[in-house]
């Protein structure tokens, strides 16, 4: 059966909504609504009088198509007139203000639907403009400059959706002129936190600190005292094609909700346990630590699905949010934003108060990076159970199979979790082939996708990895603390709830012997993610040899995979000798398994545990202790 080619053109994208419109709806809904439909009739007739073509509404939004530029700025002018002479003859309370953007840019069409940059460009542009504004791309300006009478004011590089891009200013009456906002703005929490400390000494003593977000500068999240699980959604289809599909859903929404850096979010790792799970929630929420839970469910009906979002608070076990979402298979990967998004607005507003309001003014840009062909997904979902696969077996061809499939998908679409298959996949073989090319591959895709999306945490936390283990084996030099670090914090930077970085910055932190910095990545590593995968114990055992903790080392080394040789250092210098010596023995046993050599002493000389001379020292001292131990000890 032939694929169906996606249709794209160029076209003029008019964007707006109405400032303040949520707000609105809380006071007065009914008058709301009246007011938002006597606007749209001017917009409405406006569009068809300049020969434009509505194509998408949702709310208070209007989105538009036009094929002259030139007619979109007028027809947008003449809707702000119109919408300030309408204000001037009514009462305040139907009175309606309007932010307008307008970009020029390739789209895809379905249908009567539009999609693509140049919509979302549109709409970060009006999201920029001034209530009552208009603001376009320097395309568009460039295109009615000399063929309108408008006059403009240029705002300069503008970063609109990871894209640094020119914007324009239409100067209208009775808008004021503005200095033009600094490309790289300040964080939401910067602004929060400067207009909340601002509040604190005009009213002090009034009792309006308790409502003040708990930003926290370590945790990097707006309400640090806040955390969430996303539990695994239901396929409550039960069908098997399904499930992989279903499981990258839930990390999908999981990943985006946490991309927000609004509150704590528990890692897939530790939320994946609980799938299927007969746990009343509240049971849950207390072995996790948690004050909300999101669980749902999913189910297809033919080719439509549905998605249903429920959240309970943990302290009553109520419901206190739900939404279902309809939508056409094929099309179903738009609404994990969608969801995403609406779970943080209703939680904020849940827990935010009187500070929702000034949160909600900016909506985080997530989305950027997401897939949005079903079929390039479908072969990310193969490449990444390859990749997972291949650590229990036939490591190189499972390796090789995920970068086939990642490139297939790559060819389709550009996403950002695509290029991440990809650096993953080419770093560890790399690491497991020792070959160059390998390496050389890992740098090359993980800046491609880089490039394509700035924000990628994956990508970064992929890179470091590359730094930390694989440019010290091929080209001979000493890891550089800072540069491995650096890559770590941009992917806590982009994503504060990633505990995996927070893991690899707690075993670089006890490899270099810093051991507070060590424990202090790690507890945070298993807030997040209380329960492990299993690989997490080496790291947590070096962080806790560091600073000499044998209790935490020996627990933590018995909750992983092939950690018994610290297992052994900790129960020995708990005074547990004849548990260290079996755990000893199973390390030697699991060696020549791996190996296929004896282990010997010389095994231990020629390992470098830690990257200064003097904790390793002291590990390899300790460890030949029990070595002597284990020789003269009866071999079963």
């Amino acid at each position: 059966m032939a694929e169906t080619k996606t249709e794209r053109k160029v076209t003029v994208i008019l964007a707006t909504d109405v400032v303040g419109y949520s707000t609105k709806m809380e006071e007065n809904e009914d008058q709301t609504l009246k007011n938002l439909k006597a606007c749209r009739s001017i917009i409405d007739g406006l569009v068809e009088e300049y020969h434009g073509r509505i194509f998408n509404t949702a709310g208070d939004s209007v989105l538009a198509e036009f094929q002259s530029a030139v007619e979109a700025v007028i027809c947008a002018s003449e809707f702000q007139k119109t919408i300030k002479e309408r204000n001037n003859s009514v009462p305040e309370e139907e009175q309606m203000e309007f932010r307008i953007g307008i970009n020029m840019g390739d789209v895809v069409i379905e249908g009567d639907n539009l999609y693509g940059d140049g919509v979302n460009v549109a709409a970060r542009l009006e999201a920029l403009a001034q209530s009552g504004g208009i603001c376009l791309s320097k395309n568009v300006h460039e295109i009615v400059n000399k063929k309108t009478d408008f006059q403009f004011h240029d705002l300069g590089e503008q970063k609109v959706k990871n894209t640094v891009l020119h914007a324009v200013d239409v100067s209208i009456e009775g808008v004021s002129k503005r200095k033009p906002p600094q490309p790289h703005k300040q964080s939401s929490s910067t602004k929060l936190a400067l207009l909340a400390a601002a509040l604190v000494l005009m009213v002090a003593g009034a009792g309006i600190y308790a409502l003040i977000p708990k930003f926290d500068e370590e945790k990097r999240v707006l309400f640090g005292d806040l955390s969430v699980v996303v539990l695994p959604l239901k396929n409550v289809s039960e069908d098997e094609k399904d499930a992989a599909f279903v499981n990258g859903l839930s990390n999908s929404i999981r990943t985006l909700v946490a991309k927000t850096k609004r509150f704590s979010v528990i890692s897939q790792t530790t939320s994946s346990a609980y799938k299927n799970s007969q746990k009343p929630l509240k049971e849950i929420a207390e072995e996790l630590n948690v004050d909300y839970l999101i669980e749902g469910g999913f189910q297809r009906l033919g080719e439509d699905i549905s998605i249903n979002v429920v959240m309970v608070e943990a302290k009553t076990g109520k419901m206190v949010w739900d939404q279902t979402y309809n939508e056409k298979f094929v099309k179903s990967l738009r609404l994990q934003q969608e969801i995403a998004l609406n779970v943080v607005s209703h939680l904020t507003n849940k827990y935010g108060g009187f500070w929702a309001t000034l949160v909600e003014q900016e909506i985080p840009d997530i989305g950027f990076g997401q897939s949005e062909n079903m079929d390039a997904h479908q072969l990310i979902l193969m490449g990444w159970r390859e990749f997972y696969t291949s650590f229990a077996n036939d490591t190189v061809n499972r390796l090789l199979r995920a970068v086939d499939l990642g490139k297939q998908s790559l060819e389709m679409e550009e996403a950002t979790e695509t290029y991440g298959l990809l650096a993953y996949s080419y770093g560890r073989l790399a690491g497991i082939t020792k070959e160059r090319k390998y390496f050389e591959e890992a740098l090359a895709i993980a800046e491609k996708g880089l490039n394509f999306d700035p924000s990628a945490d994956l990508i970064y936390r992929a890179m470091g990895y590359a730094e930390f283990d694989l440019r010290p084996l091929f080209e001979k030099v000493d890891p550089d603390l800072q540069t491995i670090l650096g890559l770590y914090d941009k992917s806590i930077q982009y994503n504060p709830s990633d505990s995996n970085s927070y893991t690899w910055k707690a075993l670089i932190y006890a490899k270099f012997g810093q051991g507070e910095k060590a424990v202090k990545s790690a507890k945070r590593a298993l807030e997040l993610s209380p329960k492990m995968q299993g690989w997490e114990c080496w790291p947590y055992a070096f962080t806790y040899f560091v600073v000499r903790d044998f209790k935490n080392m020996l627990i933590f080394s018995k909750k992983g995979r092939n950690c018994e040789e610290f297992a052994a250092i900790a129960a020995y210098e708990l005074g547990q000798k004849e548990a260290s010596l079996q755990l000893f023995s199973e390390h030697v046993k699991g060696y020549k398994k791996q190996y296929k050599e004896d282990y010997t002493f010389d095994v231990l000389k020629n390992r470098k545990h830690f990257l200064v001379e003097k904790e390793n020292a002291e590990f390899l001292r300790r460890l030949k202790v029990i070595y002597d131990a284990w020789a003269l000890a009866p071999q079963s």
